[in-house]
């Protein structure tokens, strides 16, 4: 058995489907492709899950792209299986309830009922027309959604330690601005 695992795992092409057609090493090649589909199957499930669970609006971005991810991750879940997929009012729900406090207007306009009613795509219309609104005001301001990204990005990237050229703290001799030693 650990010898037709082993041809199973490296055989390609004409050498593939000889050994594909011997009874014992079909049945072991679809005894791994289910353990390790069902394997790969439910951790991309969970993956996709929280990825979904976990998206919401940022501050000064524009609602339209919050739905697009919405939907790439409603879609990613579909194709693991169809039973994953999010029901219209479940993405809306989701949609209302991670916009940022600026939108609380159209927060409280589509409480339970009114969400029930109205279409994604007229909600995904309001919020985009909501957000041009709040943009001319200036109550959001382009530049939010970019700085709250690159702050991310930052907390992420921050080195700890001393650098190699200067020698003081917090970043890389790469990213130092001291003449080179």
């Amino acid at each position: 058995m650990v010898v037709q695992n082993h041809y199973l795992t490296y055989c390609t092409g004409s050498a593939l489907t000889v050994i594909e057609g011997l009874p014992m090493a079909k049945k072991m090649r679809d005894k791994l492709e289910m353990l390790f589909a069902l394997t790969d199957m439910v951790s991309s499930y969970q993956k996709l899950e929280t990825s979904y669970n976990e998206c919401k609006c940022e501050k000064g971005q524009d609602p339209i792209h919050f739905i697009t991810e919405l939907r790439k991750h409603n879609k990613c879940l579909v194709k693991v299986d169809t039973k994953y997929a999010k029901d219209e009012y479940t993405v809306k729900v989701h949609f209302i309830g991670w916009l940022p406090k600026e939108y609380h207007q159209m927060i409280t306009k589509y409480r339970e009922d009114e969400l029930m009613k109205v279409a994604l795509a007229d909600l995904e219309k309001d919020l985009h027309e909501e957000y041009e609104l709040l943009k001319s005001n200036g109550m959001i301001k382009k530049s939010e959604f970019v700085m709250s990204t690159s702050d991310k990005e930052k907390k992420k990237n921050t080195f700890n330690g001393e650098c190699f050229n200067c020698g003081k703290k917090w970043h890389r001799a790469s990213e130092c601005r001291s003449k080179k030693r």
